[in-house]
């Protein structure tokens, strides 16, 4: 079996406080649904867990991308992906299956003061993703100007000072997809959604581009623990 990595989406709710889930790509589906899902499927095994308890992966026998994780040797060079180059690779595989990185965002009614804590959990440079009730991505808060709303209005919430998505992609389509995406729009990221739009992570050109160098040169994902 597979070990597929399990991503962990926060966000920050209108008390201050955080609301985890562990999301997984299921292949099968090409959607990101709850590890819950995994444990009420035939073909999930067991879950791996770290040194602290903590789900990091889990078994899954249905996936075709093997990983570099399974111990075994890339296939010949005339199989990997029917001696596909790079290019190839991006125009065939989807944004779901490159996701690895936490996902974090903020409910739209949060104050600025908890949306300001997403930012600090964040890791972009642009911002953090603003979501609603059902997690579905409504825009995005740029970290710019949330440091200017909070010095001028301190108490507002986060909705007031929403911006566009700033550019989206759904997990669905494929890398080459979201390569062209963001040289049209001349970004560097592009926050992935889902199933009805909810929001599931955030795709990076250096993430991205990474994994579909090592797809084309070995075969194979990338090993599951390179997400910690």
């Amino acid at each position: 079996m597979e070990p597929l990595p399990i991503r962990r989406r926060l966000t920050i709710l209108r008390d201050g406080s955080t609301r985890a889930a562990d999301l997984v790509f299921c292949e099968p589906s090409g959607r990101s649904v709850a590890l819950s899902r995994c444990a009420t499927c035939r073909f999930a095994g067991r879950v791996v867990r770290d040194a602290s308890g903590r789900s990091i992966a889990v078994e899954c026998c249905r996936f075709t991308l093997r990983s570099a994780s399974t111990g075994s040797e890339p296939p010949p060079s005339g199989d990997r992906l029917q001696g596909a180059g790079a290019a190839q690779v991006a125009a065939a595989l989807v944004v779901g299956l490159s996701l690895f990185r936490p996902a974090v965002c903020v409910m739209y009614d949060a104050p600025l003061a908890a949306a300001m804590r997403a930012l600090a959990m964040e890791s972009s440079a642009y911002g953090v993703a603003i979501v609603d009730e059902q997690q579905r991505l409504v825009g995005m808060l740029p970290r710019a100007t949330a440091a200017l709303a909070l010095i001028q209005a301190g108490g507002d919430v986060t909705a007031e000072h929403m911006a566009a998505e700033g550019g989206s992609i759904d997990e669905g389509q494929t890398l080459g997809a979201a390569f062209a995406t963001m040289t049209g729009q001349h970004a560097r990221e592009l926050r992935v959604v889902g199933e009805g739009r909810a929001f599931v992570g955030v795709v990076r050109d250096v993430d991205a581009l990474r994994f579909v160098a090592y797809v084309s040169r070995t075969g194979l994902r990338p090993r599951f623990e390179r997400a910690a």
